[in-house]
């Protein structure tokens, strides 16, 4: 299940218990003769008000994340000292005197007792229902030594966090405790044959050169590497240091966007500015459909392949600019300056970048984020993972109808090896240095800036 599907429906139990144990306490102190429905009404909005304030500001991890009892208990007291003082503050501000305080903290102590038993018992069925899937993700270990098999261990012991599907080793080409796939320079082989989400390194620290080459080679193929034990003076990417169960873990290249809270405040802002954008620019959309029928024969949308996160094809929506377009997955043909296959409207939208509108409906699917890299062509991915052996690190995020890059002048061809190395490093460099600021930036700067307007032809 989705990290925002468990947080709605914890938002929705949530609310169902605070209002049950409302009814139940107003009953016990009120009686069924109480005539006040004005005073029942204020405390009514003010309790739901609160609580969805506090489950807001409380969003900032997955909540699926395993935690130990104490942690759980902690972070639930949290949650109600900061529920009571909202909920007090908005009760002077607004001037609600005649709420009993009895039934308002009556009403909040049942409800936090009924909200943290379900939310346990809700979660712990999520993870047993996930161990039963086996959904969550596939590794691959480097080193089937102690270190390895304790790896193995913890992910036969939490099936619902992955399963190991096989390891890599020189010295060791056989074992009953562990499925060797063949040696650590079979990498390339083995990925080919059983593709999997994730590479765990356990082999000796020494083995510099060896653990440099396989993180090269993970990007390469858009693997997320991790490193056993960590070691600061070997890497020259950013990292952070976690646990897998007690063993110390390094995740190679961290980004602000793999912060559930980040994600989740990007998505909010991408709904609302794709809607209220497709909204205002209707009529535009609409002139444009129609100049596109009456200037050429052909459907006003070009619907290309494009490759988004985790290298997962989507259908990417588009005008119309020319009179005959690439296969929607296999084109290969780049538009160059002078194109003759442009139509005349398609030269006015392509300047302007209105042709890039429709993907705002690929934003709202999902698809896309209104900031992040440029979905490229299915062919051109491959061209570029070639050239470029960090290029699909930009798939570790949703793709964007804007840029760092586009708005830096990084757009049109990427036949040298300055345009593909430019894109490239803003691309990696946006994701490694995401705010929330940078993307409004990047907004401004689309709309307004000229160097976003370069190369497009």
């Amino acid at each position: 299940m989705k990290t925002r599907e468990v947080l709605f429906i914890l938002l929705v139990v949530d609310l169902v218990f605070l209002n049950l144990s409302f009814l139940i306490v107003a009953y016990l102190h009120y009686g069924l003769g109480y005539n006040r429905f004005d005073v029942i009404t204020d405390t009514f909005w003010l309790l739901n008000f609160s609580w969805i304030v506090t489950f807001l500001v409380f969003v900032t991890e997955d909540p699926q994340m395993e935690k130990p009892l104490s942690r759980r208990i902690i972070d639930h007291g949290k949650k109600f000292l900061l529920f009571l003082a909202i909920a007090s503050i908005l009760a002077l501000g607004l001037n609600i005197s005649d709420i009993s305080r009895i039934t308002f903290f009556a009403t909040s102590t049942y409800f936090f007792i009924f909200s943290f038993f379900f939310s346990n018992f809700f979660l712990n069925y999520i993870r047993i229902k996930k161990a039963k899937l086996h959904n969550y993700t596939e590794v691959l270990v480097v080193g089937a030594g102690k270190l390895g098999l304790e790896v193995k261990n913890y992910f036969d012991q939490n099936p619902h966090r992955g399963k190991v599907v096989g390891f890599l080793d020189d010295f060791k080409l056989h074992s009953d405790k562990a499925n060797i796939l063949g040696r650590v320079s079979d990498f390339q082989e083995v990925y080919n044959n059983n593709r999997f989400d994730q590479l765990i390194i356990a082999i000796p620290i020494n083995s510099r050169d060896k653990i440099r080459k396989l993180i090269d080679l993970a990007e390469f193929n858009g693997v997320r590497p991790r490193v056993i034990p960590d070691y600061y003076n070997l890497f020259n990417r950013n990292f952070e240091t976690q646990l897998l169960g007690e063993l110390p873990v390094v995740n190679i290249r961290e980004f602000p966007l793999e912060i559930y809270a980040n994600r989740f405040w990007k998505r909010v802002f991408d709904l609302v500015f794709s809607t209220t954008a497709l909204i205002l620019a209707s009529p535009v959309l609409l002139l444009i459909a129609i100049a596109i029928k009456l200037d050429s024969k052909g459907p006003v949308f070009y619907k290309p392949v494009r490759l988004g996160r985790r290298g997962e094809e989507f259908v990417l929506y588009k005008f119309r600019s020319m009179y005959n377009n690439d296969d929607p997955r296999m084109g290969q043909q780049s538009t160059r300056e002078d194109d003759d296959r442009i139509t005349r409207v398609g030269r006015f939208i392509r300047k302007y970048s209105l042709d890039e509108l429709p993907q705002f409906i690929n934003v709202i699917k999902h698809d896309m984020s209104v900031v992040g890299p440029r979905p490229h062509r299915v062919v051109l991915n491959k061209i570029l993972q070639e050239k470029s052996s960090n290029y699909l690190v930009r798939h570790y995020v949703l793709p964007g109808v804007t840029g760092w890059a586009q708005v830096n002048g990084w757009r049109g061809p990427t036949d040298t090896r300055i345009q593909y190395k430019g894109r490239t490093l803003h691309d990696l460099w946006y994701i490694e240095n995401w705010t929330f600021l940078l993307d409004l930036y990047i907004i401004v700067l689309t709309i307004f800036g000229v160097k976003s307007r370069k190369n497009a032809f």
